[in-house]
């Protein structure tokens, strides 16, 4: 992602770009949520292009440390979701882009087996601002919005 998309999504929305983001539940474990078009994206995401960027890489080049159990019952491709819960993450979607019902939550598409804490993710102080802490418990699965914002 570049300055110009990230401005843009921060402006409008996650309207025509995937935005992925990192927050942690009341056990320390890490979770994954992947915003599209009109999903709720938390204002401590939104405070530094730079630190999403670092904290994409890190989690793109985390290492494989588990294995994935597949939570969603809907139809599609969830090999990055599966990915993602593979490295330690919860993996949640905003599925509701894709519904004609709306269901005000994000997803649980895949969990991993054995969570990641958030000290095990040995991140650097500057990038705990942008760690989204959501009141919940990962493990209960899908989450409504309201805990998001």
């Amino acid at each position: 992602m570049n300055r110009e998309t990230w401005e843009e999504i921060m402006r409008y929305g996650a309207y025509s770009q995937e935005l992925d983001w990192l927050a942690i539940d009341n056990k320390g474990q890490l979770g994954i949520f992947t915003s599209l078009l009109n999903a709720p994206i938390p204002n401590n995401v939104k405070s530094s292009f730079e630190n999403y960027i670092d904290l994409s890489h890190r989690i793109d080049s985390a290492p494989k440390i588990t294995s994935a159990i597949v939570e969603t019952r809907e139809r599609g491709n969830f090999s990055d979701w599966v990915t993602y819960a593979e490295k330690g993450f919860f993996a949640f979607d905003f599925q509701d882009v894709y519904r004609s019902e709306k269901k005000n939550q994000y997803d649980l598409i895949a969990r991993p087996v054995r969570p990641m804490k958030i000290e095990e993710f040995n991140l650097p102080l500057q990038l705990l601002g942008s760690v989204v802490k959501i009141d919940c418990d990962f493990d209960d699965g899908d989450l409504d919005i309201d805990k998001v914002k």
